[in-house]
């Protein structure tokens, strides 16, 4: 709210310059988000902020929620176990803090939304493809996948570590050429200088967001007006947050995936953003949010038994025990409990007083 529908309201006249944070002089917040509110007031002829919030909320859910599943169902065709196609499908619909994170009409999950929309359009067409030259549904499919990817930049720029992954797996392992990786390019670029022409509708001059929230962040180190943690903080953040102790399943899973599917497009868009933010000092785990939507494929296919991973496999009887059987049940029974206060309790306990005012 503070500075997307806050910078949406000075747009439509209402909010002053003056009143609005710091960002909006410093000129670092991309405008695309608040000109998605500005479009929605204009249209629905809103003006009270609760029901403004609560569209953005529900468009956001929608979208995230469809993205999600899209992704999901294209992903379980890794695997031929059910057993782990089931596990992965229940994940990503009833693990506790998603439907938190899809609700929330934040750059993090909308970067998400874009990000995996791109990614799955690139996972539908990827494999039918040869280094012929694309056909003109290929060519539709790989910018309509670039814009999607490049938007996800616009809204939040720390995506761009996760394009970059992309980018590196799509020349190494992927079967697209020159020319379908320059189509994709030319789709985020498509982006990119929309945003800046946004940008320039909204400040009401030229100007590069991107360029400076690099340079006030990072070289002035502004961020670190809000503290700096250690590099390990991020794992401590995942375990304390994710229903202790059996969020450090959660966070072998995720070192598990890294070791036996280095090859996979999913560690190679996560490892070089988590390794980003580990580096950078100011910590917080909504940071990591926008690559939420893959944690159920990284747990399920983590666990998945394969031939390939004769270690892993040592551990089914273990697994199978009455031990582990109990932890489980013990387990949906706290996600359930947790899920519902989640979907039920407002996100901000002051919600109530601003409804009221």
């Amino acid at each position: 709210y503070y500075q997307i529908v806050e910078f949406a309201s000075y747009k439509l006249g209402i909010t002053p310059a003056t009143d609005l944070a710091w960002e909006f002089n410093a000129g670092i917040r991309p405008a695309l988000q608040p000109a998605m509110v500005y479009g929605l007031c204009k249209i629905t002829n809103l003006s009270n902020p609760i029901i403004i919030s609560f569209l953005l909320r529900l468009i956001s859910a929608i979208a995230a929620l469809t993205v999600s599943f899209i992704f999901i169902l294209i992903s379980i065709k890794e695997s031929n176990s059910d057993k782990t196609k089931k596990i992965i499908l229940y994940l990503s619909t009833f693990l506790w803090f998603i439907p938190y994170i899809h609700a929330r009409f934040s750059s993090e999950n909308w970067s998400s939304i874009f990000f995996f929309a791109g990614l799955a359009l690139l996972m539908l067409r990827i494999k039918p493809w040869s280094d012929k030259s694309p056909s003109k549904q290929s060519f539709l499919y790989l910018l309509l996948s670039g814009i999607l990817l490049g938007l996800s930049f616009v809204i939040r720029f720390q995506s761009g570590f996760m394009i970059m992954g992309l980018g590196a797996w799509l020349l190494f392992y992927s079967k697209l050429n020159v020319k379908h990786l320059s189509i994709v390019t030319s789709g985020i670029i498509i982006s990119i200088l929309s945003g800046i022409a946004i940008d320039r509708w909204f400040y009401g001059k030229w100007i590069l967001t991107a360029f400076n929230y690099f340079h006030i962040n990072i070289i002035e180190s502004k961020t670190s007006d809000w503290g700096t943690s250690p590099w390990w903080e991020y794992f401590k953040m995942i375990f304390d947050n994710m229903i202790p102790p059996f969020s450090l399943l959660i966070l072998v899973s995720i070192f598990i995936f890294f070791f036996r599917f280095y090859k996979h497009v999913l560690t190679w868009i996560c490892v070089p953003f988590l390794l980003v933010h580990i580096i950078i000092g100011h910590k917080d785990l909504r940071f990591l949010f926008p690559i939420v939507t893959a944690l159920p494929v990284i747990i399920g296919l983590a666990l998945d038994k394969r031939a390939d991973s004769p270690q892993l496999n040592k551990l089914a009887p273990l697994l199978r025990s009455r031990f582990a059987i109990i932890s489980a049940k013990v387990f949906i029974a706290i996600n359930i409990i947790l899920m519902t206060i989640t979907c039920l309790k407002p996100a901000n306990e002051m919600f109530s007083f601003y409804n009221y005012m």
